[in-house]
């Protein structure tokens, strides 16, 4: 170990125990700054100094408002150390000697200094062994001569000590602030589950404010003990009412009245604090805190069991909320342990702690979330499969098997595209069945049925998927799309489909042939009406000619 480690490790761990404490009660307030001998003497007179165990509370009158505390500082004492300690509620003033080297709040009678503040003190040079004396002054009982880790330290290592205190603060607020963001930018984009949210927010918000108004740093942001004390005896007691609100949002229905219960009552205790604290005595809120922790006990027992059975029911934000929540209320505990009963010494506030946890919240929560969306996803993509379907099914013709004027549209769309893009071809041929009425006229309807679907059969062959649709148009008349062909070449496709028909026996008792107009896009057809026209009229010039015969429209 360095010269420089273990001056450091002296500093900390020797000088900083002052031992042999003892006071005495006096009524009033000493005037002077430089103290009497018969104050700062060694020998106790008339036996007025008592030993008692400091850190502790001297045991005072209960209606004192002045008490005098003196002890040895060490012989060690070095240049550049100073008195390290907090006060709450309480003035003072210190000498070491005869000589005031301290004074903070107000000494005089009926008037208080509130809050809470940590003190470094320089000390003189060259005041090893003299004898420190401390005048305090508060208006409440339980703060009359508590000290908070009086010690004597290296001013620099007060200060590093200060800072240190402060980590699980920096830690929570850090986490604080991430949960936050990450409330804003991700997760309350489900509104869904805005209460939970709100709640969260609620929530956090307070567990902020709290660690500010708990911290050391605040005095850099605000120099004003009383209201930073203030501050953080409103966050205290309305950090739990938060607590429970934000559960009773997320748990299932039927465990939320308990949730709200405690909620209740929390607000209950707090406003009749708060009452007491304007209207009967000024220090109600910190009095009230002892039965606070019991009331934190019983609500964080009931949450973990609420969180527990609400997970049990399938609830997976209970289950992302179990195990922060339960170290909130354990460090809780744990600073109230501290802090308020005095049954534990940790230098540093606990609670901060579990801010970080629920960042285990957070990553449940949208773990969920990226569950759901892809649950809800993977529905869409099926959804859309049995629209297309239904769409599919909807577009083919139930007699023939070919799809049904419904599709001509989509096909229409599709074709003219690639023309375009490729300044391809296209036309469309329109095909009629000559005299089909005479088929139904002479030999009824199931016959007639029979030359369609042979028909449609015949022609769904005799096509290329890859450049031709086939479509009935209704009744007894058909189109096909054709793409990369121009009217002549389509024209010639469609003599082949004329002789194909008329050589086969699609009709058990007579020939078919059928007629055929066919007509080639133009890039100025804003609509597929004038396409169609045109190749209605090329039809209707085929069957003036003759029947079973192609025509190309002209203009």
């Amino acid at each position: 170990m360095s010269t420089d480690s273990h001056y450091t490790a002296t500093i900390i761990s020797i000088k900083n125990e002052l031992k042999d404490w003892r006071y005495r009660t006096e009524a009033l307030s000493y005037d002077g700054q430089k103290l009497p001998a018969n104050m700062w003497e060694e020998q106790q007179q008339d036996g007025l100094w008592k030993p008692y165990p400091f850190p502790d509370r001297p045991p005072v009158e209960d209606d004192a408002k002045y008490v005098w505390l003196q002890t040895r500082l060490p012989d060690n004492v070095e240049p550049g150390d100073a008195l390290f300690f907090s006060t709450t509620d309480q003035a003072f003033r210190i000498w070491v000697g005869d000589r005031l080297i301290e004074e903070y709040g107000t000494m005089q009678e009926g008037e208080y200094t509130w809050g809470r503040r940590w003190h470094v003190v320089r000390l003189p040079n060259y005041v090893g062994g003299q004898l420190l004396t401390v005048e305090a002054h508060s208006d409440v009982e339980a703060r009359l001569g508590v000290f908070d880790r009086f010690s004597v330290r290296n001013r620099g290592v007060s200060y590093l000590l200060l800072f240190v205190y402060d980590i699980p603060f920096f830690i929570g607020m850090s986490s604080v602030i991430s949960l936050l963001f990450l409330v804003f930018t991700y997760l309350s984009k489900s509104m869904r589950y805005d209460g939970i949210y709100r709640g969260f927010f609620i929530f956090q918000t307070i567990y902020f404010f709290w660690m500010i108004a708990s911290s050391n740093f605040r005095t850099l942001l605000f120099d004003a003990p009383e209201f930073w004390w203030n501050a953080q005896l409103i966050a205290i007691y309305a950090f739990l009412p938060a607590a429970h609100y934000m559960i009773a949002q997320l748990v299932e229905p039927r465990y939320k009245k308990w949730s709200m219960g405690f909620f209740r009552v929390h607000i209950v205790y707090m406003a009749a604090a708060a009452f007491a604290q304007i209207f009967i005595f000024r220090d109600s809120f910190l009095v009230a805190l002892n039965a606070y922790y019991i009331l934190v006990a019983a609500g964080g027992a009931v949450s973990g069991v609420t969180l527990y059975r609400s997970m049990r029911s399938g609830n997976p934000y209970s289950r992302a909320m179990l195990f922060p929540v339960s170290v909130m209320f354990v460090t809780c505990m744990a600073d109230g342990l501290t802090m308020q009963y005095r049954l534990l010494t940790w230098p540093i506030c606990v609670m901060a702690l579990a801010a970080p946890t629920f960042f285990s919240f957070a990553v449940g929560v949208l773990s969920e979330q990226i569950r759901q969306e892809r649950t809800a996803a993977l529905h869409m993509q099926n959804l859309r499969g049995e629209v297309d379907e239904f769409k599919q099914q909807a577009q083919i013709d139930p007699l023939t098997g070919v799809f049904n004027r419904y599709k001509f549209d989509d096909a229409y769309r599709e074709y003219t595209a690639i023309a375009k893009r490729t300044n391809a071809k296209l036309s469309l041929c329109m095909l009629d069945i000559d005299f089909f009425k005479r088929v139904n006229d002479d030999y009824g309807h199931d016959i007639g049925d029979v030359v369609l679907r042979g028909f449609a059969e015949l022609i769904q062959n005799a096509i290329e998927a890859r450049r031709h649709v086939l479509i009935r148009w209704g009744g007894e008349e058909f189109v096909i799309l054709c793409l990369h062909q121009s009217a002549a070449e389509a024209a010639l496709f469609a003599e082949s489909l004329c002789k194909k028909v008329e050589a086969a026996a699609i009709c058990p008792y007579r020939s078919v042939t059928c007629s055929v107009g066919v007509a080639e896009w133009m890039e100025t057809d804003e609509h597929a009406e004038a396409f169609v026209k045109r190749a209605d009229e090329a039809l209707y010039q085929a069957k003036e000619g003759g029947r079973n015969c192609v025509r190309v429209y002209k203009a």
